[in-house]
C-alpha cells in the first residue's frame, strides 16, 4: 500500500494526532511516496481535464501517483472526485469505503 506524502499535509496537523497517524503508517507495509515533478505535472494534467480547481490539488496527486505504478487501486471515503480525475486512465479503479 501506498501514500502520497501531500495526503500527509490534510491528516497531520502537528501534535498528538500526528502520532496516531504515524502508528498507522509504521509497520504495516504501508509506504509514503514522495511526489516528483513529474506526477505533480500529471496532475495538474488531471485536474484540467476534470475541470477541477487546485482546491483538489490532493486528490490528483494520489491518482498521479496510482498511475505512476501503472495498475492500481485507489481506496477512499470520497470517490466522486478520484474517479472524475481517474476516468481516462483504466488501469487505475476507485473503491468507495
Amino acid at each position: 500500500m501506498r501514500v502520497p506524502a501531500p495526503v500527509l499535509a490534510e491528516v497531520c496537523r502537528g501534535g498528538a494526532r500526528d502520532a496516531a497517524v504515524e502508528r498507522i503508517l509504521e509497520g504495516r507495509g504501508i509506504r509514503v511516496v514522495d511526489l516528483t515533478a513529474r506526477m505533480a505535472r500529471h496532475a495538474g494534467a488531471l485536474l484540467g481535464a476534470a475541470k477541477l480547481d487546485s482546491s483538489r490539488a490532493v486528490d490528483a496527486f494520489v491518482v498521479a501517483t496510482a498511475a505512476s505504478y501503472g495498475s492500481a487501486i485507489i481506496a477512499t471515503h470520497d470517490p466522486r472526485d478520484m474517479t472524475r480525475l481517474a476516468v481516462r486512465l483504466p488501469a487505475v479503479r476507485v473503491w468507495a469505503l
